[in-house]
């Protein structure tokens, strides 16, 4: 009778059951990770890259909740750092939901003035002024200010800095006389603390001269815009896009206070430097050259209107669609210019090719089309087409009753 054998012990299902139960990592090597997925997460943020940055953080947050649960205090920072990602990417449904979690778990662990709590309602605070949520975000900002004043003082560059955004704030609601006072104030520290030339000083010009032309304070808004683009050039150049971005604040007042000239000697000087800066094809030169041509046109300078506007025309026929409204509305500015120029073949030229377009795009009533319609039979009727002239009236019936 044969023995009964013992089974023997499968080393490989030995070794297999060991790596199944491995041992807890040491504390050292959670924090390295911890730490690893947090300067990620950072260095991939300073570079631009938001969805790359969210990807590190997703893993520092499900990290430290494994490690510490949910509801602990060490999850804020992480929290705090997603939560704000989301909201700059878009995702204002993630963001909210994150922030709700965020602020109970700041109340529930943190004294009011803890800087982890500080940045949590900043970063709400930053959310709600993007969503427009004014009155919510002016509510977070004064309540932050209050703290940083009484704990870093009012001339503490981040007390500044959180003074501008409730300043800002109160702007956005048309509330400038408010805004106004705060905006002197955090100038003239910002000024004693930083200089005259550095980035926030220039940032808060901006916003004073923006205020004073919101006030009709025309002198005063213009007296610093000028200030402010001279300062700009002075620093970073005319072929610079904050220098451009300023030099359009002062070209646009210099146009709605009815000043044309100095607004078109402004912007024929900084031409060149839109087109190097943006590209000479880019919608933003477009749109200002074709802003430009406008002004020159009003104040009676036809011939460098047309050269504009014929540039404009050019451009746009080769990068635009024909169909393209930014397109049709350009080419009746040109046109335009044509026949206040008189050179009436040309735009007779343009009127005919571009009126069957018009009328497919917008409609046969619709106000460009009439536009475009009236203006050729204006242009045939001068010419002497008579024959022609009856035939637009006949097609489009509605310039007889308009």
């Amino acid at each position: 009778m044969a023995k009964n054998k013992k089974p023997k012990t499968n080393r490989a299902i030995r070794k297999i059951q060991r790596l199944a139960s491995p041992a807890s990592p040491r504390p050292v090597d959670l924090l390295k990770q911890a730490e690893d997925y947090e300067e990620k997460a950072r260095a991939l943020h300073l570079k631009g890259d938001i969805a790359g940055s969210r990807k590190y953080l997703l893993l520092l947050v499900n990290f430290k909740e494994r490690q510490y649960g949910p509801e602990s205090p060490e999850i804020i920072s992480s929290l705090n750092n997603l939560a704000a990602n989301l909201a700059m990417s878009g995702d204002n449904k993630g963001a909210k939901r994150l922030f709700d979690r965020l602020i109970a778990l700041c109340e529930k662990y943190l004294p009011p003035d803890h800087p982890e709590y500080v940045a949590a309602l900043t970063n709400l605070a930053n959310h709600h002024s993007a969503l427009e949520n004014h009155a919510e975000a002016e509510r977070l900002y004064a309540q932050v200010l209050a703290i940083h004043e009484r704990n870093l003082g009012p001339k503490n560059i981040i007390t500044l800095a959180v003074a501008n955004s409730l300043a800002s704030t109160i702007a956005d609601q048309g509330r400038f006389k408010e805004a106004m006072p705060r905006f002197k104030r955090i100038l003239s520290l910002q000024k004693e603390i930083l200089g005259p030339e550095h980035p926030h000083v220039l940032l808060t010009t901006n916003q004073l001269a923006d205020c004073l032309a919101a006030l009709k304070d025309n002198k005063g808004a213009s007296e610093l815009y000028f200030s402010l683009l001279a300062t700009n050039e002075k620093i970073f150049g005319t072929d610079n896009e904050e220098t451009i971005n300023v030099m359009t604040d002062l070209y646009l007042h210099l146009v709605s206070v009815g000043d044309l000239p100095a607004a078109v000697a402004l912007g024929q000087r900084f031409l060149s430097s839109v087109a190097r800066v943006f590209g000479p094809q880019s919608h933003t030169t477009l749109n200002f050259t074709n802003n430009l041509a406008i002004n020159l046109s009003k104040i009676d300078r036809y011939q460098e209107a047309l050269d504009l506007f014929a540039r404009c025309h050019e451009i746009l026929q080769r990068v635009s669609k024909p169909t393209s409204h930014k397109t049709i509305e350009a080419t009746y500015n040109y046109i335009n210019c044509l026949i206040t120029n008189n050179c009436l073949e040309k735009a007779r030229e343009l009127l005919v090719k571009n009126l069957p377009t018009v009328q497919r795009v917008f409609g046969a009533t619709h106000q460009m089309t009439i536009l475009y319609s009236g203006q050729l039979a204006k242009t045939l009727l001068i010419l002497g087409d008579e024959a022609g002239f009856l035939d637009i009236l006949k097609r489009y019936p509605i310039l007889t009753s308009s």
